[in-house]
């Protein structure tokens, strides 16, 4: 069968031709044809931003939901909730890191926002969530992890975001340093909902939750212009009178530093070093404690790794001291009350029994409180902060 072809005639088009190509009725005024055509074709936000049409709606949610939940969280402090609200995506404009990071943080705020159930109950039940969360919380174990299609799309993204990271930090300036830490706040938020695939502490020496968490104290620093040694004593001067609130079963991290003479391995000049480095970090400790009680903020406590004292940092990473391992368990027992707090979740409990097998029988007596309180899911960061669960434990 032959092929017909038409040959079509081909126009070299000039403006001035215009009037040619349009009949006389097509615009009813010079105004109207004005407008016809010099008027912009719509064109879509991503495009605009340069982002792909998925990359755009992950930070849409993230400016439109996760933001205020984090928001919330940061407590009463204005100062602090503009910090998150007006800065991070505007920010994250210029910062690749914090685009990516507020991606993964949105990405997995949707992934908890589409599970189909919320609680684990004792008896292996998960509780769908078209139904009403149980009305006794004490038969609640944990909640139910993430698809693991979603945590596959979030290490990748994660990873990216990491990459990035790196860059930003290694070509930082004081125009970008907010942005900088602002991405590595979001990156331990992330990391922290990871659960036991970033560990709280590694043994072996890699990477880890507090590790990462350590990234911010550095850069707060560099930052505030202030030198890299001088010591983060927030709370140096904090006065420990009778009066004041306590925390819960703050006693026993006092029998804790006393229980440091019983170490027969230890020299009476090690024991009175070590027991100087615990008693400034307990201070320390309450000091965040009423940081928090005051703001009702989840800032302090739950990023405690930031505000650790130099001496204290030694004393646990690398000499992994078997008390200041302790004061992370107890550390344990209260950031487990943000539990409810989507990206922190039931973790705590892991991270307790994997430091538990690295310590010494002779002061597993001291982690029956943690262990308690890190299974535990009818209280929360509300009953921490207002000195309900002190009560709970006396």
């Amino acid at each position: 069968m032959n092929k017909i072809t038409v040959r079509r005639k081909r126009f070299l088009w000039h403006p001035d031709d215009i009037d040619a190509y349009y009949s006389d009725d097509y615009f009813s005024d010079d105004n109207e044809r004005r407008h016809k055509l010099f008027k912009p074709r719509p064109t879509p936000m991503a495009s605009l931003m340069n982002l792909e049409l998925g990359e755009y709606e992950l930070l849409r949610f993230y400016k439109n939901d996760s933001s205020p939940l984090l928001v919330a969280a940061t407590g009463k402090n204005k100062e602090a909730q503009g910090f998150w609200m007006e800065n991070v995506t505007k920010l994250a404009t210029s910062n690749e890191a914090l685009k990516e990071a507020c991606m993964v943080f949105a990405m997995m705020h949707l992934g908890h926002n589409h599970k189909h159930a919320t609680y684990l109950l004792k008896d292996g039940e998960e509780v769908p969530k078209e139904k009403l969360p149980p009305t006794d919380l004490s038969h609640v174990i944990g909640y139910t992890r993430l698809d693991e299609a979603m945590l596959e799309q979030m290490f990748i993204r994660f990873t990216n975001t990491i990459k990035a990271h790196k860059q930003q930090i290694m070509t930082m300036t004081l125009e970008t340093s907010e942005s900088v830490l602002l991405s590595s706040v979001l990156i331990y938020l992330i990391a922290m909902s990871m659960g036991p695939y970033v560990p709280l502490f590694n043994f072996d020496g890699g990477a880890d939750l507090f590790s990462l968490g350590r990234t911010i104290s550095d850069l707060t620093f560099l930052f505030s212009n202030a030198p890299l040694p001088t010591p983060f004593y927030l709370n140096n001067d904090f006065d420990l009178n009778d009066e004041r609130e306590k925390l819960p079963r703050e006693e026993d991290l006092w029998e804790i530093i006393d229980f440091v003479n019983t170490d027969e391995e230890l020299s009476s000049t090690e024991k009175k070093r070590i027991q100087r480095i615990l008693t400034t970090e307990l201070k320390n400790l309450v000091g965040l404690f009423h940081m928090d009680a005051a703001g009702m903020s989840v800032s302090h406590i739950a990023g405690w790794c930031t505000f650790w004292t130099p001496d204290f940092y030694k004393l646990l990473r690398e000499e992994m001291n078997t008390y200041a391992l302790l004061f992370v368990c107890y550390w344990c027992g209260y950031a487990h009350m943000w539990h409810v707090l989507f990206w922190w979740g039931d973790r705590i409990q892991e991270d307790l029994l994997h430091l538990m097998d690295h310590l010494p029988s002779r002061v597993h007596h001291f982690l029956k409180w943690p262990l308690e309180s890190c299974s535990r899911f009818d209280i929360n960061y509300f009953d921490l902060l207002s000195g309900k669960m002190r009560d709970l434990y006396l």
